[in-house]
């Protein structure tokens, strides 16, 4: 069985991931960035990551780390390169708050093309009142629907951390 492309979304924190990390450098063209970006996956034990991987991370909650993005790539480039890595996914996986707005913005991308199973779940230490200020983005994720399957839920860990299980 193949296994699916899940393209994991949130907001960048402090503590992220360091594989999702990207090693930019200054002198690198975009070209380069774009290939490196787009061609990254990681093979997990059922299923593969296929993004989204950080150009510059967070140093501490207000800041990001030096910038090594050349200045040569534009925000353009940066949301091509996001675009293509949903859209080669299977299905997405986002974990909004009232601050992700670069996550929200993902979502009614991978929503819209109607291909991709797209589950949202709020950050955890969200308040039921902020959960239901988002409520328009949890439809969109809702109208995916259709492209939902068990084996998400069943092997995509995040699920499990939320107390998510399958039937």
């Amino acid at each position: 069985m193949r296994k699916r492309k899940i393209y994991l979304a949130q907001r960048i924190s402090i503590n992220a991931d360091p594989t999702m990390i990207l090693p930019i450098k200054s002198f690198m063209s975009p070209q380069k960035i774009k290939k490196l970006y787009t061609q990254k996956t990681i093979n997990k034990e059922k299923y593969i990551h296929n993004g989204h991987w950080i150009l510059r991370p967070l140093r501490s909650k207000n800041s990001f780390e030096e910038n090594n993005i050349p200045s040569t790539i534009t925000p353009y480039d940066i949301w091509d390169m996001v675009q293509q890595k949903i859209n080669t996914s299977d299905a997405m996986l986002a974990i909004i708050n009232a601050k992700a707005y670069g996550t929200i913005v993902e979502i009614g991308h991978a929503s819209g093309t109607g291909k991709l199973a797209v589950y949202v779940l709020p950050e955890k230490s969200m308040g039921m009142e902020e959960i239901e200020d988002l409520w328009l983005i949890f439809q969109a994720g809702l109208q995916t629907k259709q492209n939902w399957k068990e084996e998400d839920i069943k092997n995509i860990e995040t699920f499990k951390e939320y107390d998510i299980y399958s039937r």
